[in-house]
């Protein structure tokens, strides 16, 4: 059996996506489904070439990945410059739909994907990913601990996240350091283990 407890939307740098939360008689816990905007095959291979494009046109210093401000200021510019590229190569597509790409775009190369969406409901308090192999975990204020319809595909992707934030925190993670405690941009604390000091695979929690 399964009951729609609620739903809502929420929106990082313009990227809509709507939650929704689910009683399901045969889960422990309720579902906390993340719906993403969909992208047909022409859009998500624009997605992929505009992101290669912009790698090479937009040099990053370790300054400006370590200094909140700095971070903050790319992220500004990145995006301006992404949805001016989507606007001269589809000088047809409405703006809503440009700053929607752009900001995905953005989160492709300087956020934590779809991740995004999670940390941008303002109603969890805890985000946890245990490892690959499982649902990221989240507490909800009002329905306390849920489990999301989102994954990270392999233990390299929740390193790479790991390694992501360290480097904008002026932290460092790997095998000779394999625990790490850092702070978002946003204020938000990480703590990140790796295997095998987590025996069950990488680990970042996100508080």
């Amino acid at each position: 059996m399964k009951k729609l407890i609620e739903t809502y939307k929420v929106i990082a740098d313009h990227v809509p996506a709507t939650i929704k939360i689910w009683d399901i008689t045969e889960e422990t816990v309720p579902i906390y489904e993340v719906i993403m905007p969909e992208f047909d095959i022409g859009t998500k291979a624009l997605l992929g070439k505009v992101t290669e494009d912009l790698a090479r046109a937009i040099p990053v210093s370790v300054e400006e990945t370590t200094d909140p401000k700095k971070m903050e200021e790319l992220r500004d510019k990145f995006f301006e410059i992404a949805k001016k590229e989507i606007l001269k190569r589809f000088p047809r597509m409405r703006e809503e739909d440009a700053n929607v790409i752009s900001g995905v775009l953005l989160h492709s190369m300087y956020g934590l994907g779809d991740v995004e969406l999670i940390l941008a409901d303002v109603l969890l308090e805890e985000v946890v990913i245990n490892n690959s192999l499982t649902p990221i975990a989240v507490y909800h204020k009002k329905h306390g601990w849920l489990k999301t319809s989102k994954s990270l595909t392999t233990e390299e992707d929740i390193y790479n996240f790991a390694a992501q934030i360290g480097r904008k925190a002026g932290r460092q993670i790997s095998l000779l350091n394999p625990i790490m405690d850092a702070h978002l941009i946003t204020g938000d604390r990480v703590a990140a283990t790796l295997f095998p000091i987590s025996t069950q695979g990488n680990t970042i929690t996100i508080r």
